[in-house]
């Protein structure tokens, strides 16, 4: 099933909002103003496979807006979290502008929450936005302030599908793409995107982006992590090689979080089975979804990257490397993003991200801190507390997170937790 809903430019700006028909999108009988905008909410992917196709085929956006992306996401996800597809367009003149992959979940009391597609596997939360000249001006004036924001609660209020909307942390631009959003954003977030352009002379981003002596320490380090072996850069092109790569990716990381006594999110097998077949459909098909890069001595690997691209703009989702200490003091973090770096350049791209987090040393020389903010709209009565309930774990998560200290404790304890539930015997 669809919802369309068709808003004039002066509806949008007062954000109002008309009446909301069900139905299919095609062959409505209603007159329509030279500047209306229609707005669809899909609940099935196939509804809206040939209109998000064509927006992605032509627009700006990161991987995690892609359609194939989105459904193997949410045909991992969605029945274990009783999620509900609630993919929304707005277009003009029948002509798709922008694109926002949402789904909708009931929390607690039965509030119906709107959020981005991905979750937490979703590093860049954006719309997927034309590229077009010809829409420039349109998608300008979805910019103002309240405007976009206004149709998107309005539609989904008048669909009644959600009674609060949470689009948080989303960059004010990325790449090519300027946020619709960015004038509505709250903030700031307490999370980091660290992003980075690129030119296709490597040479010069090098000498623009890192200090003088970056190349001379870099070779150094090179030959200690190699210690005579044979150190080499590149992506897996077999299946063996990916399910090869990933099973050293998932003992890296829990040997990672073991030592940091942190729970291992992909002790969780759906999480590994979301990112192995993601990289293998990736891998058959050439999709770009999640390509596997490797840094081994002779076959060992002491390195992993994984990434996703959408045109120009790549996304590193996976990162992990060796902890023994022979390697890890040769920073084999930086010397696999410098040689990913490189490669992105000869290969054209122009924008990449190292995805949410702590901005590392081997991160740090290539990014820079984007600007990330919310947008949460209030629908109904009931989504007006549970926003005030996601204010208040908004501040106690960011008092916590600017106290490092305190938030290793808090995860030590919940890891404990966690650890006492899966030893607890049946009764």
């Amino acid at each position: 099933m669809s919802h369309t809903l068709v808003l004039t430019r002066t509806d949008a700006v007062a954000q109002d909002q008309p009446e909301v028909t069900n139905g299919s999108p095609h062959g409505q009988e209603t007159t329509r103003a030279k500047d209306d905008f229609d707005v669809h909410i899909y609940d099935d992917f196939s509804d809206a496979q040939s209109i998000w196709r064509a927006l992605e085929a032509n627009g700006h956006g990161s991987v995690y807006q892609r359609f194939d992306w989105c459904k193997l996401w949410f045909s991992t996800f969605g029945d274990a979290q009783n999620l509900t597809p609630t993919i929304l367009t707005v277009c003009q003149h029948g002509a798709p502008l922008i694109l926002l992959p949402l789904v909708t979940c009931s929390a607690a009391f039965g509030v119906r929450i709107a959020d981005f597609m991905g979750g937490k596997h979703g590093n860049v939360r954006l719309p997927l936005l034309s590229a077009a000249p010809k829409h420039a001006d349109a998608i300008q004036f979805l910019s103002r302030p309240g405007v976009l924001s206004g149709l998107v609660s309005g539609a989904l209020k008048q669909a009644q599908v959600a009674d609060f909307a949470a689009l948080t942390c989303m960059p004010a631009a990325f790449g090519e793409l300027k946020n619709p959003f960015a004038s509505s954003m709250g903030g700031p977030c307490i999370d980091q995107l660290l992003v980075g352009e690129l030119h296709t002379d490597f040479e010069a981003l090098v000498t623009a982006r890192r200090s003088p002596g970056y190349a001379k320490k870099l070779r150094k380090k090179r030959r200690a992590l190699a210690d005579g072996r044979n150190l080499t850069f590149a992506r897996a092109e077999t299946q063996d090689d990916v399910t090869h790569a990933l099973a050293v990716f998932f003992q890296q990381k829990a040997e990672r979080f073991r030592s940091a006594g942190i729970r291992n999110p992909f002790e969780a097998s759906i999480h590994r089975r979301f990112t192995e077949t993601l990289a293998l459909e990736s891998l058959e098909n050439r999709s770009g979804l999640l390509d596997i890069f490797t840094l081994k001595k002779d076959r060992e690997i002491v390195a992993v990257f994984a990434a996703g691209h959408l045109g120009s703009a790549l996304s590193g989702s996976l990162i992990s490397m060796s902890l023994d200490p022979k390697v890890a003091r040769s920073s084999p973090g930086e010397i696999i993003v410098h040689d990913l770096v490189e490669r992105l350049c000869t290969h054209g791209f122009s924008t990449f991200d190292l995805g949410l987090g702590e901005a590392a040393r081997y991160k740090q020389g290539w990014c820079e801190p984007a600007r990330l903010g919310d947008v949460n709209m209030t629908i109904t009565l009931r989504g007006f507390l549970a926003r005030l309930a996601w204010a208040s774990i908004k501040i106690a998560r960011t008092f916590v997170l600017k106290r490092p200290k305190l938030a290793m404790k808090i995860r030590q304890a919940l890891n404990l937790l966690h650890q006492k539930r899966l030893t607890r015997p049946l009764s």
